[in-house]
């Protein structure tokens, strides 16, 4: 094979190498463009009814916020995962000394069967230990001002908080014992942030 055709065998070769990456690199970008974005929670802004219409129950009215109290309602977005981490120990602390009733919703469904059903079913000396909280994840927030103008920012973050748990507990045939769990939370965080009138 002389010079000039190996230099053509070389050539053909780099052009089906081409044209072969050519017919994948649209695939491969294609898959890229396939990738869903991470949701975000979704957001309402309300203003509750000033006056006579709030005295009479009126309900509140869809609003569009100013960016200034947009960026508040954000910055209070941010610190919602934080709080919502301390709500969690504190939930625990609450339970191991025997409070936990004034955490749950009154809408928590059953609520008063959850509270008696631990009666007689956990040993009374159990203690819940928190591991580890894997993840915290906003689901939800409602923003509402009040005043008109708006003098009070009210953010309602509901937020979910997977974590995992351990029970223990001194058992009188088989001695201490450990019991570990992992649970999804769903905490409402409200945060009220004061607003200079008219902003």
């Amino acid at each position: 094979m002389n010079r000039s055709s190996a230099s053509l065998v070389l050539l053909a070769l780099l052009l089906i190498l081409v044209i072969t990456a050519g017919g994948l690199l649209p695939a491969a970008w294609a898959e890229f463009r396939s990738m869903q974005p991470i949701a975000t929670p979704r957001q309402t802004w309300s203003q509750e009814a000033a006056g006579d219409a709030a005295a009479a129950g009126a309900p509140p009215t869809a609003v569009r916020p100013t960016p200034e109290v947009e960026k508040l309602a954000q910055e209070a977005r941010s610190r919602a995962p934080q709080l919502a981490r301390e709500a969690m120990q504190r939930l625990v602390l609450s339970w191991n000394q025997g409070d936990a009733a004034r955490h749950l919703s009154s809408d928590f469904v059953d609520r008063e069967r959850f509270l008696t059903s631990w009666d007689g079913q956990v040993p009374r000396d159990a203690r819940v230990r928190l591991l580890s909280v894997e993840g915290v994840q906003p689901l939800d927030q409602d923003n509402r001002l009040e005043g008109s103008p708006p003098t009070l920012l009210h953010v309602n973050t509901r937020i979910s908080v997977r974590a995992t748990t351990q029970v223990e507990y001194n058992d009188p045939q088989r001695g201490f014992q450990r019991r570990e769990g992992r649970n999804e939370y769903i905490f409402r965080i409200r945060q009220r942030i004061p607003l200079t009138a008219g902003k």
